[in-house]
């Protein structure tokens, strides 16, 4: 066979392939999701409730919620050693919302056969001393936690019904630390290049501004509507807008005698799509007299005190230059 006819016999085999492929998959070219590892629940979208994880003093919750924006994390912390200490509350950033996703269905990495007492002190089963608990539609599933699967990040742990098995590192890898770990820390959703728009409110004063040239990072301005110039102090001010970051979270809700001082719309797409309030705390010290709360995060943060206070000083002159 000559070296064209073995390059024609091996293209039609590879075009027989593909097509019978094809065929196979009813003509979809995405490939079906390859299940891996050993179900233990079955379980659809949105059915993980809640994850909890103890150790010794050490407290981490995190629990599925929803309202109009669709599922969130509200995240809480305790330790109890020395003395009744506060939760910590947080809300849950991206890892949170996949560790939840990673459990619809439960599935582990695999299980292990017949496991003496010996091979159980081997693994750390035999006396665990941090658990884990997954809640799906209602039921609750504990699974204590033993030592980490040799040469992997991911863990042994022993079922409910005395199955050992080896769990994926999504479920245990960080849950520990929290917040530290899942604590959302910026306020808005929206990649920066995506939003169109932000209607500034300071009292009774309302400004909007404008992006122009998003896509092209060094050529993007912001322009007060119906404007086509811009000007470097309103870029520098929304700089410092998205620089603001959520250091703690502090309630669940603003108290009444808070002060707002700033709301920020940002619209996607030309409608409103997620809002920002600026807080003032009366009589506390400068480092943290400032709140926020967005559509983001649901919860109260706390933020850099001096650095809020700024933008929101910086925002009062410019509005005002704006309105003369």
């Amino acid at each position: 066979m000559t070296p064209r006819s073995v390059a024609i016999h091996g293209g039609l085999l590879v075009l027989a392939l593909t097509l019978a492929w094809t065929v196979d998959s009813g003509g979809d070219r995405h490939p079906a999701r390859v299940e891996r590892g050993v179900l233990i629940v079955d379980a659809q979208r949105g059915d993980a409730e809640s994850v909890t994880y103890r150790q010794g003093s050490t407290l981490v919750r995190l629990t599925a919620r929803d309202d109009a924006r669709g599922r969130w994390i509200f995240g809480e912390a305790s330790d109890s050693k020395g003395g009744d200490v506060p939760r910590q509350i947080f809300a849950g950033d991206k890892k949170a919302l996949a560790l939840f996703a990673a459990l619809e269905p439960f599935r582990v990495q695999r299980v292990l056969d017949s496991v003496s007492t010996e091979k159980l002190a081997e693994l750390q089963l035999d006396a665990p001393t941090a658990s884990v608990t997954v809640q799906i539609r209602g039921r609750r599933h504990h699974i204590a936690l033993g030592g980490a699967a040799y040469g992997t990040a991911d863990r042994y742990g022993r079922l409910d019904d005395g199955r050992v098995v080896v769990l994926p590192r999504a479920l245990t890898r960080g849950i520990a630390l929290g917040a530290r770990t899942y604590a959302q820390r910026v306020f808005f959703s929206a990649p920066r290049v995506l939003i169109e728009g932000l209607e500034v409110r300071q009292g009774e004063t309302r400004v909007s501004l404008l992006q122009h040239a998003a896509k092209v990072r060094r050529q993007a301005f912001w322009a007060v509507a119906g404007q086509t110039t811009g000007r470097d102090e309103y870029k520098t001010w929304v700089d410092a807008l998205f620089q603001l970051t959520a250091l703690e979270y502090v309630a669940e809700s603003p108290a009444a005698h808070w002060v707002l001082r700033l709301s920020v719309t940002a619209s996607v797409d030309g409608a409103p799509h997620e809002t920002l309030r600026i807080y003032e705390v009366p009589d506390a010290e400068p480092h943290s007299a400032y709140r926020v709360v967005s559509d983001q995060t649901r919860l109260v943060a706390r933020v850099a005190g001096r650095m809020t206070a700024k933008l929101v000083g910086d925002w009062e002159r410019l509005a005002g230059e704006v309105s003369r």
